[in-house]
């Protein structure tokens, strides 16, 4: 195959912008390693951290902070419970995004529901928003140590979208869904070519088709 026969070809799959595998990035992540242990009521900012108490009270719990619970993803470090000093609570990240229509944004984090034993009953709901989008998610005590993956894909931009997540509901007076490494990816859309991309596409396999057959007849003629 010539050199121009190739040029068709490279010039023909660049203006179809054919799609190919979008890779996720990470756009924030927090697993408060240097925050102040304590209970915090909104709506004060939890120290050292990138999320401030947007509703009731939570606890920030671990082994730096003196507490007997441990967290699920950040053994040795802290984690956030949902519900501190007898109130529902929630937190908000400080930083906001800019979501992208037909992105896919993940939300991972590691929770638990401690206070109780593997056969209690007890169970929790919460929240996870990113911007305008919201999930409801629930665990129970026998989940045990839990991974959360939650994906949204804004079918408009939105600036200034914040992530929470808030409880909606306690197993008790004290004890709430506990997260920590929150971590937030972006994954942009793969893009689709258009119509008129595949037929310059095709028409570029077209000529190398045509190039093919022409040199097979002028070798055949030659021989």
């Amino acid at each position: 195959m010539s050199v121009k026969v190739v040029g068709v070809a490279v010039v023909a799959l660049v203006a179809a912008g054919g799609a190919s595998a979008a890779d996720a990035s990470v756009i924030f992540s927090e697993n408060f390693a240097s925050s102040v242990g304590g209970n915090y009521g909104a709506p004060s900012v939890i120290p050292n951290s990138q999320f401030y108490v947007s509703a009731g009270n939570i606890d920030l719990i671990g082994t730096p902070s003196g507490s007997p619970f441990s967290c699920v993803d950040n053994p040795g470090g802290n984690c956030v419970d949902l519900v501190g000093a007898f109130a529902n609570g929630g937190i908000t990240s400080t930083p906001t995004f800019l979501l992208v229509a037909g992105d896919t944004y993940t939300v991972s984090f590691g929770s638990n529901l401690q206070g109780f034993s593997a056969t209690d009953t007890a169970m929790t709901t919460f929240q996870v928003s990113l911007g305008d989008l919201s999930q409801t998610e629930t665990l129970t005590a026998a989940d045990g140590d839990k991974a959360f993956s939650i994906t949204f894909s804004p079918t408009a931009n939105e600036t200034g979208a914040s992530l929470s997540f808030l409880s909606l509901t306690a197993p008790d007076a004290v004890h709430g869904a506990v997260i920590d490494n929150i971590v937030l990816t972006q994954t942009p859309e793969i893009a689709v070519p258009e119509p008129s991309s595949w037929a310059i596409m095709l028409a570029g396999f077209g000529a190398i088709g045509a190039r093919i057959r022409t040199r097979r007849k002028a070798t055949r003629m030659n021989a």
